[in-house]
Parts: C-alpha cells; structure tokens; sequence
C-alpha cells in the first residue's frame, strides 16, 4: 500500500511548514535528497515520493526521512562507499530500498551507517550491500525494527553499544543476520533469520536478551556466544539449522541462561564448551540428530566438580522415563598443574535430574 504525501503529514503532528518535498510534482520540491536535507531544520520531516535516488546521502540533522513506500522508493549508492551515514542524533528514517553499498578495504561501508544515538530504522528493504545491511559502533538508545534486510555480508553489526532493541527484522542470505560484540544491555527480539551462515552470533556481550526470535535453515549455527557472560536466550524458535542451534563455545561462556525455547530438527541441539554455571531449563529438545553435548576444562582434577551448568526440567522426546537424563561430554584437565598446556580428556557426564514428561508450553509453538 502506496502512503500519500498528505496521508503521511496527517498522521504526524507537525505544522505544514516543518515538512519539505523530494520528487514528485509540487511546486519547490527537491529533485535530491541530499538538497532537502541540506535546506531542513533539526526537527523537520522529509517526504521522498516514489524513484529511485542514486545518491550518498549525510544525515547531520535530527530529521525524520520518509519514502513514499519502501518497494518504490530507492536509495541506490550506486556502489560508493555507504548508501545513508548518520551522525546526527534523533534521526528516523522509515519506507526505503536502501542498496548498492560498495567493500572498501580502507572504510566501515554500509547500507546504514550510524554513528548517532537515538536513531530509528523502520519498514526499510536493505539488500545488496557488500559489507554490511546497517553498522553502528560506540552508540546507543537506537531502534531498528520492521526491516528486511539480505544479499549482504553482515545483516545487522554493533559493536561496543549498549541498549539498542533489534526487533521484528527479517533477515537472510548473509553471512551472519545480526552479529553484537563488546556491547551489553540490548534487546534482539522477534526477528526472523532464516538461510544465513550464522543467525546470531555475539563475542564478548553481557546482559542481552534473545527472545521470541525464529531462526532457522541456517548453514551453520544459529545462536553462537563467545565469551560471554550472564545474557538471556528465551523463548526462541531454532528449527532445522545445519549444525548447531545454539552454541556457547571456542571461549568461556559463563551464568548465561538457556531457558523456554523450542529446538527441532538441527544437528546438535545446545553445545557448551569451556562454560560453566549456565542454566538450562523448561527447553524442548525434539529431532535433533543429539540433542545437547559440552566440553569442560577443570584447573585440576580435584576441582572438576565444581565446573558445571545446571540442566533443568527440559524434555528430550528421546527420554520416556521419571528417571534423570544424562548428557554426554568431555572433561579435560592438567594432570600436573605446572604444564597447563597438556590436557587429559575424559568421558563425562551432566544430569538434567527432573526431564520433564511432556513439552513445556512454550508461546511460540502455540
């Protein structure tokens, strides 16, 4: 459905003279988007009717830029550096195709690039941009919803940000749909990432929350955390993935929780590797090829007992007993403490000690 110029003045309340025109007919519009942007105000709105915009646009206002309707309505980089750099804060940009970003060897290149706070990115399509679909780093309080963003790189990358909300995006034919490092207290929530490499993947997070997301038929693993530290995965739906559906692995993960999510159909269900206290309970483990499996690294063989995670009232359709359910693993330790280095690697065991007896109600397979 095609918004009208005065549809959309309507349902925002601005005065008339706050909005300014690119394309279309009206007397005084703009032919570029980049002129309307240079002529507005902090504060202004920026109607793009339908056309495709070959241009590299600089936000350095706080305004709000609105395509007449996301499928006709383009942004096209021409294969220039990124398609839409925002610096200012306060930014909203919603309806657009935003594509054509080029891979430069010397530059951070994006469909969208931000380096604001206070940014929303909404009902966009971002698609053919060579590195990355939307990049921000060393910013916070953005909003990226109701975009569908592939044929890129990377589909959503941050990197030291802190309370962002990634919510309601589909994503796909990247490499990874939304990779987070060194940031803590963001929400990615609802988004559908389908037939990509990796569907989330993080290192080095803290106090995140994955929730309500649907990711699946990805070529690796789903969910993949290194070396991070008490976040939340919640009420997921991670369905048919190639290898893994979520893994905590190749570095310390540590108190994360793992709880209400319904995994079906991926090679391995949930792997943990040199992790220990993180909880594991109320999941549904239903035609994995196996379902879960951990490595663990002791200081010392006397000490081993205290490395564990804690597996809890999970049903595993391949378990028809009241009795516990046992999990499969490796140990390894240094049998002398003063060579580190060599490692004995031992059969081992954890017990989820209450499995439970029928799926656990879980909102998203209702």
């Amino acid at each position: 459905m095609i918004a009208t110029a005065q549809e959309t003045e309507k349902s925002n309340p601005a005065s008339k003279d706050s909005w300014l025109y690119v394309g279309g007919s009206g007397p005084g519009n703009y032919t570029r988007i980049q002129d309307a942007i240079n002529g507005a105000s902090n504060g202004d709105f920026i109607f793009v009717f339908a056309g495709i915009y070959y241009e590299n646009i600089l936000i350095y206002k706080s305004l709000h830029l609105i395509g007449e309707n996301a499928e006709a309505t383009i942004i096209d980089g021409q294969d220039i550096r990124e398609v839409v750099k925002i610096t200012a804060d306060s930014v909203s940009i919603e309806r657009f195709t935003i594509r054509n970003s080029t891979l430069d060897l010397y530059y951070i290149t994006a469909g969208i690039l931000i380096e604001s706070n206070f940014t929303t990115i909404s009902n966009n399509i971002i698609v053919d941009n060579s590195e990355y679909g939307i990049f921000f780093r060393q910013v916070s309080y953005n909003r990226i919803y109701n975009n569908t963003i592939s044929e890129t790189y990377e589909g959503i990358f941050f990197t030291q940000s802190n309370n962002n909300t990634i919510t309601n995006n589909t994503i796909h034919n990247s490499f990874s749909g939304i990779y987070l490092g060194d940031s803590s207290n963001n929400q990615i929530l609802a988004n559908t990432l389908h037939h990509n490499e990796y569907g989330i993947k993080a290192y080095n997070v803290t106090l995140n929350y994955l929730q309500d997301n649907t990711i699946l038929s990805n070529d690796d693993i789903g969910i993949n955390l290194m070396r991070s530290y008490q976040n939340t995965i919640r009420n997921n739906t991670i369905l048919y993935n190639r290898n893994i559906a979520i893994s905590l692995g190749f570095s310390f993960c540590n108190s994360n929780i793992i709880s209400d999510n319904n995994i079906q159909g991926n090679a391995l269900g949930i792997e943990i590797i040199w992790g220990k206290n993180n909880k594991i309970y109320r999941n549904n483990f239903l035609g994995n090829q196996v379902h879960a499996g951990f490595s663990i690294n002791a200081p010392c063989r006397f000490l081993k007992i205290f490395v564990k995670n804690y597996w809890m009232n999970n049903y595993w359709d391949d378990h028809h007993t009241f009795l516990p359910r046992l999990i499969s693993g490796t140990l390894s330790y240094p049998p002398d403490p003063s060579t580190p280095w060599y490692q004995v690697k031992i059969k081992w065991i954890a017990v989820d000690w209450h499995p439970a007896q029928k799926p656990n109600n879980i909102p998203a397979m209702t």
